[in-house]
């Protein structure tokens, strides 16, 4: 197998993206079904203390400024449309 640079699969790029895409949603889909989780217990557990790690921080900070992007994407993609 040739391992130059310009004899590089046509495709892969493209599916990495998608595949990268997949997961963030997939990861969204279980956040949202653990938050209604958490809003159908109701306060049984509301006198209990919350902990947040500095990584799951970080991690809802690149979240969220992923949907800011994606929406940002959406907006200028119907915009730019001539039909």
């Amino acid at each position: 197998m040739i391992s130059c640079p310009l004899f590089q699969p046509r495709y892969i790029e493209q599916l990495l993206k998608a595949s990268e895409k997949r997961k963030a949603e997939d990861e969204r889909r279980a956040e949202r079904k653990i938050q209604k989780e958490r809003e159908a217990e109701g306060e049984e557990f509301a006198d209990k203390e919350v902990f947040v790690t500095s990584a799951y921080k970080k991690k809802m900070e690149e979240r969220q400024a992923e949907e800011e992007r994606e929406k940002r994407e959406a907006v200028l993609e119907g915009g730019c449309t001539n039909t």
